[in-house]
C-alpha cells in the first residue's frame, strides 16, 4: 500500500514530467515545491479553461496533447510577488 507522502511525490513527479524538459525538474533545485506546484497547476488551468484544483496528471496530459509544450524550469521559473503568492494560497484553501 502506498503512503500518502509517497503518493504525493509519485503524482507531482507525473505532473513535473509532462509540464517540464525532462531531466529539468525543480526537485533537483532550491526551490519550494508546493510554490512549483501552484504556480504550474494556475498555467495549466488557465491555458485548458478549467479549475485550479482539477489540475492533476491526466489534465497535464491532456495539456500536452493540445500542442503545448514543455518548458525550461530555469527560464519559467521567477519568484513569485506577493500579489501572485495570496492568489496561490487562496487557491489552495478553495481546493481544501
Amino acid at each position: 500500500m502506498e503512503n500518502a507522502v509517497s503518493r504525493i511525490q509519485r503524482v507531482q513527479d507525473e505532473m513535473f514530467s509532462c509540464f517540464f524538459v525532462e531531466g529539468d525538474w525543480p526537485g533537483k533545485k532550491r526551490t519550494p515545491i508546493n510554490s512549483v506546484v501552484d504556480i504550474m497547476k494556475d498555467q495549466v488551468s488557465k491555458d485548458l479553461g478549467v479549475l485550479h484544483h482539477q489540475v492533476g496528471p491526466e489534465t497535464l496530459k491532456q495539456w500536452r496533447k493540445k500542442g503545448f509544450q514543455p518548458v525550461r524550469f530555469e527560464e519559467w521559473w521567477k519568484e513569485p510577488n506577493e500579489e501572485e503568492r495570496k492568489d496561490a494560497e487562496a487557491q489552495w484553501w478553495q481546493s481544501h
